[in-house]
């Protein structure tokens, strides 16, 4: 509670309202919360379950403008599970890192062409709606055969978000979207744009299965949980360059 009270502290206390808004808005919450449970939550009245503590606090990190970052989320992981856990086997807290940063470190900042892939303020996080699919850079395109009978085409887009790249079905073509605001996605990219044509053939296949693989997952809960696992994907991508650039 006092680690969550001194994020809602840095978020400028906002109303539960605004906080519930928050959630239903977010791309990275997998749980949805109405302001009563958010109050109740802050209040310490109840104990919630992992994803509405994962969900809340990566509210309060986006209201206090701050980017949201893994080492945040495990952080409080790892105080919820302190609390479930029996008496006496408790895990030892993990610290607070020393002034960790909120954002991607300067290494990795996107190139400048790719201003044509941000978005215009107060436009929503979808890459397929905020962005003009003519400004897009086109990195590969790959035509149908034998062995891939949808017409793939990688482009470099930008948009807020925890994936490091998207996959977008249009008629009789599948556009696998990288993500130049995600660390590992800008990485990508800087890859492929170079002069090593093994490596970026090596990540052209390596997106182009990826893609091929939600082609021909079913719909409906098959096709969700492809979905999510992406997401997480790109989740654990970030944690990691983030980590190494520290």
């Amino acid at each position: 509670m006092t680690a969550l009270h001194n994020l809602y502290r840095l978020a400028g206390f906002p109303s539960t309202r605004a906080i519930s808004k928050a959630i239903a808005r977010s791309a990275f919450a997998r749980d949805s919360m109405s302001h009563q449970t958010v109050a109740n939550i802050l209040t310490g009245r109840r104990v919630p379950r992992w994803l509405k503590v994962e969900a809340l606090v990566d509210a309060l990190l986006t209201l206090a403008r701050r980017e949201t970052a893994l080492h945040e989320i495990d952080r409080f992981r790892s105080l919820w599970e302190s609390i479930h856990s029996p008496a006496g086997e408790q895990p030892e807290p993990t610290p607070d890192p020393p002034s960790p940063p909120l954002s991607p470190p300067e290494a990795i900042q996107v190139p400048a062409f790719s201003e044509l892939a941000e978005p215009k303020p107060g436009q929503a996080s979808s890459p397929t709606s905020e962005v003009d699919p003519g400004g897009w850079q086109v990195l590969m395109d790959a035509p149908v055969n034998d062995e891939n009978a949808l017409r793939t085409r990688i482009v470099a887009a930008g948009w807020n978000g925890p994936d490091m790249f998207n996959v977008t079905f249009l008629p009789g073509m599948c556009r696998v979207e990288l993500n130049l605001r995600h660390p590992m996605g800008n990485e990508i990219w800087k890859v492929m744009d170079g002069e090593d044509e093994q490596a970026s053939t090596t990540l052209a296949l390596l997106l182009i299965s990826w893609a091929r693989m939600e082609d021909e997952t079913p719909s409906g809960r098959a096709m969700e949980r492809t979905r999510q696992a992406r997401i997480d994907w790109g989740r654990y991508a970030r944690l990691f360059v983030e980590q190494i650039r520290n």
